[in-house]
């Protein structure tokens, strides 16, 4: 999946046709918050992220830890509703 990753980065087309940028996300810094809507669909070009929920509780689980090539938010460009987890850096 790398390769397709950098190849659409790569691509004059999509990078005339598409908005997006790269952003550098800090170790423990919150991508997205559980509960709130968000329009974004995210490529791990390197490192982890780890996805988390917040308990009922004051507790936070960490259910999945996502590696570079991998994405995640596309359920935001297909509907409408909010976040389950939470996905800190």
């Amino acid at each position: 999946m790398s390769n397709a990753f950098r190849s659409l980065l790569d691509n004059p087309d999509f990078k005339s046709q598409v908005k997006y940028r790269v952003k550098r996300i800090k170790a423990g810094e919150k991508i997205l918050k559980q509960g709130v809507k968000h329009h974004y669909l995210y490529f791990i070009l390197e490192r982890t992220v780890r996805v988390s929920i917040q308990g009922k509780k004051t507790y936070t689980s960490s259910i999945a830890d996502l590696d570079s090539d991998n994405i995640f938010g596309e359920f935001a460009l297909f509907d409408d509703c909010q976040r389950g987890c939470g996905f800190p850096y």
